[in-house]
């Protein structure tokens, strides 16, 4: 393994797994969104785009899915 630095090589930006549900980044307050998955996976995602974006989201299921609302 080499030990030294050589300058000019850039950083590996794609370290881990691709969003799940990044489409709740990009939702403006009034959007919805269609998710087939069940209602728990989709509100602990929910939860967790809300805490980091300072955003609030809505769940209810419909059909075989759930529905997604950005509240706040």
């Amino acid at each position: 393994f080499p030990s030294h630095d050589r300058g000019g090589i850039p950083l590996y930006t794609n370290a881990g797994r691709p969003e799940k549900y990044a489409i709740f980044r990009a939702m403006e307050v009034g959007d919805s969104v269609a998710i087939k998955a069940p209602a728990a996976t989709v509100v602990a995602s929910t939860y967790k785009y809300g805490k980091e974006l300072g955003s609030k989201f809505a769940v209810r299921t419909e059909g075989k899915g759930c529905r997604v609302w950005r509240v706040k």
